[in-house]
């Protein structure tokens, strides 16, 4: 696997048919977070369901290293998501 970057932080792992992981290298307040100590992971699932459907799941963790401001951009992504599908899972 080799890193590649993207618009919110490095590729972590990527393997076909394997969970992929990417690092979220944006703060609460929008801007491009520099220190690692600071950033979060997500993780990504891709789950056959039918030949013509594709479950995505996604698990954003460590959410706490981004300090203060965090509860907040989660609670409103949370609400949003809500409104729009009711089989997102908190």
């Amino acid at each position: 696997m080799r890193r590649s970057p993207s618009p919110c932080g490095p590729t972590r792992t990527f393997e076909p048919l394997d969970p992929g992981v990417f690092s979220w290298d944006i703060s609460p307040q929008w801007q491009i977070e520099t220190d690692p100590g600071k950033t979060s992971e997500v993780e990504v699932h891709f789950v056959s369901e039918t030949p013509d459907r594709t479950r995505v799941e996604l698990e954003h963790r460590n959410l706490d290293r981004h300090g203060e401001g965090w509860a907040r951009v989660t609670a409103s992504a949370a609400r949003r998501l809500a409104a729009v599908s009711p089989e997102v899972r908190r």
